[in-house]
């Protein structure tokens, strides 16, 4: 049995029996992993969704699920875990990086890409935005950005990731300020249209667009408590 330290982000726990759970990481050398972590109901009281850690598992040759036996938060969130706007965007940002990582698929650039955008949440004074912007950004290492390359644009192209001014007749499309939000984004220029409504519509639009691109993707489950606490 082989034992291995590295830095992780906690992604989620589920039940496995009176003391243990069943602990998801995104690490830094081997993608998404999954672990049993035996007594791990009294040890991860320091585990909160998108906990940056440094754990220490062991694997055995002849088993696919690996041991946790520590996991110790190396960057302290205490915003992310007291605050309730900031605690709901957690969880949905875990939510979503479950969905877009795979088993073992090693990619240190996004790790480090999340890394930098958990550390943004937990120091900024500005939620209501967040989500969406943290999407748009996340297209480009997933290599899913959309073409914004028009200076206005009144619809979305959903399939051929494209802002444009009119919309085939034949093509799922979007309009609305949620497409003038998600344009100005993009373009990295003001944002005309930043109301909740607005907001709520360009999530929607962007999740559709995560949905098409990225097979099995599905926040349907996080994304009704995010709606609610974010955009009413």
């Amino acid at each position: 049995m082989s034992k291995h330290i590295e830095t992780a982000i906690f992604l989620n726990r589920i039940h496995y029996s009176e003391t243990s759970l069943i602990a998801t990481f995104f690490t830094r050398s081997s993608g998404l992993q999954t672990y049993l972590f035996q007594g791990g109901k009294k040890k991860s009281q320091s585990l909160f969704p998108l906990s940056i850690c440094e754990i220490t598992t062991y694997r055995r040759a002849d088993s696919s699920l690996g041991k946790l036996t520590e996991a110790q938060a190396t960057l302290l969130l205490l915003e992310i875990q007291t605050n309730p706007l900031k605690s709901v965007i957690a969880f949905f940002m875990a939510d979503i990086i479950r969905q877009i990582v795979r088993e073992g698929q090693e990619d240190e650039s996004l790790f480090e890409f999340l890394h930098q955008h958990i550390t943004a949440l937990e120091n900024t004074d500005q939620v209501g935005l967040f989500v969406v912007q943290f999407l748009c950004q996340l297209t480009e290492p997933l290599g899913i950005q959309p073409s914004s390359d028009l200076a206005s644009a009144n619809y979305f192209i959903l399939k051929d990731g494209e802002f444009t001014l009119s919309t085939p007749l034949d093509s799922r499309s979007f309009g609305g300020t949620g497409v003038q939000l998600l344009h100005a984004i993009f373009r990295k220029a003001d944002v005309l249209f930043d109301d909740p409504q607005s907001r709520q519509e360009a999530l929607h639009i962007l999740l559709a667009y995560y949905a098409f691109h990225i097979p099995g993707f599905n926040v349907d489950r996080s994304l009704e408590i995010v709606v609610e606490t974010l955009y009413h």
